[in-house]
């Protein structure tokens, strides 16, 4: 008996030997897509200088991004936003991996 996954709706060429390599390509398609999404509502300046009274994605990635900052000048100090790009980039892609991975077949 096989394991069940998304992936093989798709393809028969997804199995457990390279299921991590599809699951780590939508991931890194949802970070793309929902950046540029959030790129394109965030492009307009007047618009964006008082927040929307609901929860948007531009929102939710300026509360990330805030969060992820301050935790990192905790701990690294003052150099925080020169190492920002990358550590926050690598945390975002792990959290959704993990995040995925709790979803029963992926």
């Amino acid at each position: 008996m096989h394991d069940f996954n998304w992936f093989s709706l798709i393809s028969n060429r997804v199995d457990h030997h390279n299921i991590h390599i599809f699951s780590s390509a939508m991931v890194v398609l949802l970070i793309a897509i929902s950046s540029l999404v959030a790129f394109r509502k965030l492009r307009k300046v007047e618009e964006r200088l008082v927040p929307e009274g609901k929860m948007t994605l531009p929102n939710l990635y300026e509360v990330i991004v805030e969060n992820i900052l301050s935790l990192m000048e905790g701990i690294i100090g003052h150099n925080a936003p020169k190492y920002f790009p990358l550590i926050g980039a690598l945390f975002i892609y792990i959290l959704l991996c993990n995040l995925l991975s709790v979803i029963p077949g992926f």
